[in-house]
């Protein structure tokens, strides 16, 4: 009889542990080297941008931070001569790299978030990118360049950016204010008059953006809104395949860019707050098994507690039930003492 009551002890102290052996297997599993995908959030709102060496950013050229714990991407000094802010540009790439394809081969969607402000001088400068390159540091040249592309307007290095443009470059932008897709150079495959959504770009206020790319539709889509409120139809969308811009092994770093030009024209430009996930192939859930290593982990992980936690639970029960006392005053084990001389006694 006592080593059932012993047994129950384990037994009931293991069903008090139900929630450990969920919490050590999603321990044991984000724990797994490769287990889990890239997914961040950076800002005022929580981890403030950090420029310096040891950062969560590289930042080149002019970009920098402020007291807030935004980001800034050129001079942020307001009332200075016009000449100040002549071919300025900053760069700002987050120092982890995105993995966009997976050890199967299979290239990764990917779904961000940011909010950011263009105030202006006397007139705007030429505007600001989210920019992915195949390199962890690129700083390109100023003014039209929009500092993702060199001086030729055609890149050297692998680039995805989504421009944020707000001034009339005749040899490649139709019109000022306007968000363009663009790819190998800086002539946009895909643009539109952020005017079309009521929105001035470089009008000092707020702009909430989404940036979304699907694998399964090879689309990607830019959302835009003066609030945040994530708009049910893009404001923008452009068909590629990812492997036709990224060809090698899916190494990205993702980032923003902004610059001026050679004139008395200039912008402010600002990133409060930036978030990032890279979602599995055919999945379009944020929760990640990447491999049977995550699961074989996780297994070693409980087997290896499991004795000593039902040694535990043991102890801790025998002490538990040996104090408890039922409604006529008797502790379980004087009864089980009492039941125990009475069965001798037959």
């Amino acid at each position: 009889m006592g080593d059932r009551r012993n047994l129950g002890c384990i037994w009931m102290g293991l069903r008090r542990c139900r929630a450990f052996w969920v919490l050590a297997v999603v321990v044991a599993g984000f724990s797994a080297p490769g287990s889990s995908l890239l997914d961040f959030s950076l800002g005022t709102k929580g981890m403030s941008f950090q420029c310096d060496e040891g950062g969560n950013m590289w930042c080149g050229g002019n970009a920098s931070t402020n007291s807030e714990g935004a980001l800034t991407l050129t001079p942020d000094g307001r009332n200075l001569p016009d000449e100040y802010y002549f071919n300025t540009q900053g760069m700002a790439l987050y120092t982890l790299p995105l993995q966009l394809l997976d050890n199967e081969g299979r290239w990764r969607s990917f779904s961000c978030f940011f909010r950011f402000r263009i105030e202006t001088g006397k007139f705007p400068g030429d505007g600001l990118a989210f920019v992915m390159f195949n390199v962890s540091r690129w700083e390109g040249a100023p003014g039209g360049d929009l500092g993702v592309y060199s001086s030729s307007g055609r890149q050297k290095v692998k680039t995805l950016a989504v421009e944020f443009d707000t001034f009339p470059n005749k040899d490649f932008d139709e019109f000022s204010n306007h968000v363009g897709v663009d790819l190998e150079s800086l002539r946009s495959k895909v643009s539109r008059n952020a005017y079309d959504a009521n929105i001035n770009l470089s009008g000092g206020e707020d702009i909430y953006t989404w940036i979304d790319y699907s694998v399964d539709s090879s689309y990607l889509e830019v959302r835009i809104e003066m609030r945040d409120q994530r708009p049910v139809q893009p404001f923008l969308r452009y068909q590629f395949k990812l492997s036709d811009v990224f060809s090698d092994n899916g190494t990205v770093f993702a980032g923003f860019s902004g610059s001026n030009g050679l004139c008395i024209c200039h912008n402010f430009y600002t990133i409060f707050d930036w978030s990032l996930k890279v979602i599995p192939a055919g999945d379009d859930s944020y929760l990640y098994v990447n491999s049977m290593f995550f699961i074989l982990i996780g297994l070693v992980f409980i087997l290896l507690l499991v004795p000593l936690v039902s040694i535990l639970s043991h102890v801790w029960g025998r002490k538990y039930y040996s104090g408890q006392r039922t409604g006529d005053g008797f502790g379980y084990r004087e009864l089980s003492l009492d039941i125990n001389e009475e069965e001798n006694k037959l």
